[in-house]
């Protein structure tokens, strides 16, 4: 099976589902890792760039897409990111897609979501 997580923020995807990959991982499935933002406006941007550098140690995702929205600004560029996320699926070619809750608290998470559910429509599973 080939995966694609989609976080919004650097730990997101660590912090969100890193045992569940670990299982699939060891399955033998393909795991890409998808982050929308650098995390820099909530946060240290080196810092939280080079913990995710270390949880790739742990995870080793297959293939790891970094986009360059800007935290808390997401919501003004959906078209775009609808599109972008079109192009990671259509490259990656996952059966199952692992994304933010749509009624999650965080603005940029609900967002995500939504971006994913659009471009995903065609994949399978999205969870």
């Amino acid at each position: 099976m080939k995966i694609l997580v989609i976080g919004a923020h650097p730990d997101d995807i660590e912090e969100g589902c890193a045992g569940y990959l670990l299982q699939r991982i060891e399955a033998g499935d393909k795991v890409f890792h998808c982050t929308i933002t650098d995390g820099s406006n909530r946060g240290d941007k080196q810092t939280r760039l080079d913990e995710q550098k270390k949880a790739d140690k742990l995870l080793k995702p297959y293939h790891k897409y970094r986009l360059k929205y800007i935290d808390c600004r997401t919501e003004t560029h959906l078209q775009n990111l609808i599109e972008d996320l079109e192009n990671i699926i259509q490259m990656s070619e996952p059966t199952m897609i692992l994304t933010h809750y749509p009624n999650d608290t965080h603005h940029d998470h609900r967002i995500i979501a939504e971006a994913t559910l659009e471009a995903g429509r065609y994949v399978p599973i999205i969870l």
